[in-house]
């Protein structure tokens, strides 16, 4: 049986201090079929730091 696949979107700006336990909440989905995009409107203050810490997590 072919599982859906569910699009999980992110909408950040200078998130530095709630982005890390999303992107955990997200990746640790037991659901294997997730595809997870996360949008940076240009945060300053460290969130593509963390954000690009997940970038290649499957």
């Amino acid at each position: 049986m072919i599982q859906p696949k569910i699009s999980v979107v992110t909408v950040c700006y200078n998130a530095v201090n709630d982005i890390e336990k999303t992107i955990l909440s997200v990746i640790n989905q037991t659901y294997p079929n997730i595809e997870y995009f996360i949008i940076d409107e240009g945060s300053t203050a460290g969130t593509m730091d963390i954000v690009n810490k997940y970038k290649n997590v499957a």
